[in-house]
């Protein structure tokens, strides 16, 4: 949920973008195109995304900075081991694998 969507549909109007619909994805998507990943500074709200860069070649996941501390219903998480990717916004109950990603996750962060 993007609590500014609204304000930043409006400013990427003013630039030129056309909407089809009023979901939010729109804006995200737009909003992307138009500032990069500096985007993401802009959202309020709680969000994960994910955005697949055909130019880059480049996935890029993104949550929100509140995070898990925020609503631990929604988080992102991924799987690098797995062929193909595999990432979810729900988590599963864990297992060896996701106890094994969520401690290699944290030691990344830190």
């Amino acid at each position: 949920e993007i609590y500014n969507e609204i304000e930043i549909r409006k400013f990427l109007r003013t630039k030129g973008y056309s909407y089809e619909g009023s979901s939010d994805t729109e804006t995200i998507l737009y909003a992307y195109d138009y500032w990069g990943l500096s985007f993401v500074d802009k959202l309020e709200g709680m969000f994960a995304i994910a955005i697949w860069d055909e130019r880059q070649k480049t996935l890029h996941l993104i949550r929100d900075p509140i995070g898990h501390a925020k609503d631990p219903g929604k988080p992102l998480t991924h799987h690098p081991k797995r062929t193909p990717l595999k990432f979810e916004r729900h988590q599963h109950q864990p297992d060896d694998t996701s106890r094994h990603n969520n401690q290699a996750h944290q030691r990344h962060r830190d």
